[in-house]
């Protein structure tokens, strides 16, 4: 029989006749149907909204704005085959689904409808340490998606956590397939683009320019996001290029040969691109460091075997005992509910946070409290409590000022100034507020008030050294000068450091 025909070769044909039967589609006034609630994402492919349908608003969904290349070129091919392969999937329950696709009566802009998903799996590890059996769920219905597309010949091509989508029913769904094509049934047929996957998921055959690469490249990118989901979020390798990723992959899966990946001649690129010396394989012991449970050591090894006769495929995955030894998976039921997470909102409030921090150095910011860092994963709880608490001694130091400034100005008083200094000595500064209390001398902050300290008249047994230098600055101005006794030049005291942002 004739084989399938990828989608490059048909690419030009779908995407005219794509063209016209968007011209041919009644407009709707998108404005009138949907109402915007911010948007969510953003690529080559254009932009992401979230959205609730007017007539019910209970109902939401995510809204991709086709990006037109010219008016000669029109929609990406990426964009095309994209909807044309999940029209052929159609309602998988592990693959994104389409809702419909309008065309605005004002813009004549394209918008495909698609399921409203409240999170993704990059997102969502940024922000929440997911336990052994929530792992367990969402990777078993990757898989299940995985094998929905490999039983059907399609390779994904680029699997990534940013492509995984979740929702709060404990629901996950594989998107983007702008990448996606059949495999080759033929020789006749063309061969496959080189440059595919996201570098930190990308498969080393396909690193090396292998020709003829199959559906193993989704298995090792599967395999690096199960290492990613157990290690709270840290990639597993991070090349900034080819030689780079080749690197790191060694380094931790030893050097590929002929025994333990027989089609490495077949590699054209290995050649100039091994190590100077043979490297042992130390996965295990990566993984092992990292959280991940004895049957999840052994998996992610299968997933990322070097040979791709050996490397699991998904039905292989599936039936691991990582699925029927304890702790179970939970079942989606039972999976919590989050508030929304997303790849590019998460980095965009970075980047603004980052920006706002920027201008305070540099003196740009109005005083104020201090700016809220990004939470580190599984840390939703204790950054409230954070916040909360630097809102409060925030809001205490600055009473506490002005009640100062205002004793100063009036009556000169140095018993009410040692008070307020005891107070304050009692309180973290608010812009680096600690984790808890202190486990060495470096930091007494959180310890009762020190002994010795005379609350009278006389206050020259402060140690000066212990004071913010905003409160030095201010006994400066209010005591007489000689009445200190160990004054201290404020070049010799650090300034206070703001806590990097956990990313």
């Amino acid at each position: 029989g004739t084989a399938t025909r990828p989608p490059e070769e048909t690419s030009e044909a779908e995407r005219r006749a794509f063209e016209e039967w968007c011209r041919g589609r009644v407009p709707v006034k998108v404005t009138d149907l949907l109402q915007n609630k911010g948007k969510v994402g953003e690529g080559g492919y254009g932009e992401v909204f979230k959205a609730i349908f007017k007539q019910d608003q209970q109902r939401s969904c995510a809204v991709k704005k086709l990006l037109r290349n010219h008016e000669k070129e029109g929609f990406p091919i990426t964009s095309v085959r994209e909807i044309k392969l999940l029209r052929e999937l159609g309602n998988s329950p592990n693959i994104v689904s389409i809702i419909k696709i309008v065309t605005s009566c004002e813009t004549e802009n394209v918008f495909v409808l698609f399921e409203y998903m409240e999170h993704d799996l990059d997102g969502l590890l940024q922000n929440v340490q997911l336990p052994p059996a929530h792992v367990k769920c969402y990777f078993k219905q990757m898989l299940q998606g995985l094998d929905c597309l490999h039983s059907r010949g399609i390779m994904h091509r680029d699997l990534k956590p940013s492509n995984i989508l979740l929702n709060n029913r404990g629901e996950l769904k594989i998107c983007d397939f702008g990448f996606a094509r059949y495999c080759r049934q033929s020789a006749l047929e063309s061969n496959y683009t080189p440059v595919v996957v996201t570098m930190w998921y990308r498969a080393p055959e396909v690193l090396l320019g292998y020709p003829d690469y199959g559906t193993a490249v989704d298995m090792w990118s599967a395999g690096c996001i199960l290492f990613e989901m157990y290690a709270r979020g840290k990639v597993l390798f991070t090349g900034r290029d080819e030689l780079t990723q080749l690197s790191r992959i060694y380094d931790v899966c030893g050097t590929p040969d002929v025994l333990n990946c027989p089609q490495l001649p077949n590699f054209p690129a290995f050649a100039t691109m091994q190590p100077a010396k043979p490297l042992p394989r130390l996965l295990d012991a990566k993984c092992r460091r990292n959280y991940l449970s004895p049957d999840a050591t052994l998996l992610c090894d299968l997933l990322l075997d070097y040979n791709l006769r050996l490397r699991a495929t998904a039905q292989q995955a599936l039936a691991h005992a990582l699925f029927s030894n304890d702790p179970l998976p939970a079942r989606p039921e039972d999976m919590p509910a989050y508030r929304d997470h997303h790849k590019w909102v998460f980095r965009s409030r970075q980047k603004q946070a980052a920006e706002r921090a920027q201008r305070a150095q540099e003196g740009e910011a109005e005083p104020g409290p201090a700016i809220k860092a990004e939470r580190a994963p599984g840390a939703e709880a204790i950054g409230r409590a954070k916040e909360n608490h630097v809102a409060s001694v925030e809001k205490r130091r600055c009473e506490a000022l002005k009640r100062s400034q205002a004793d100063a100005q009036s009556t000169g008083s140095k018993p009410q100034l040692a008070q307020i200094l005891e107070k304050l000595n009692g309180h973290p500064p608010a812009d680096a507020p600690s984790r808890g209390p202190p486990t060495s001398a470096r930091d007494d902050r959180w310890a009762s008030p020190r002994a010795g300290v005379k609350l009278e008249n006389d206050i020259k047994d402060i140690k000066l050294d212990k004071v913010p230098a905003h409160i030095r600055d201010l006994a400066s101005n209010i005591l007489r000068p000689g009445t200190l006794a160990h004054p201290v030049d404020s070049a010799d005291e650090p300034p206070m450091k703001r806590r990097r942002p956990d990313a």
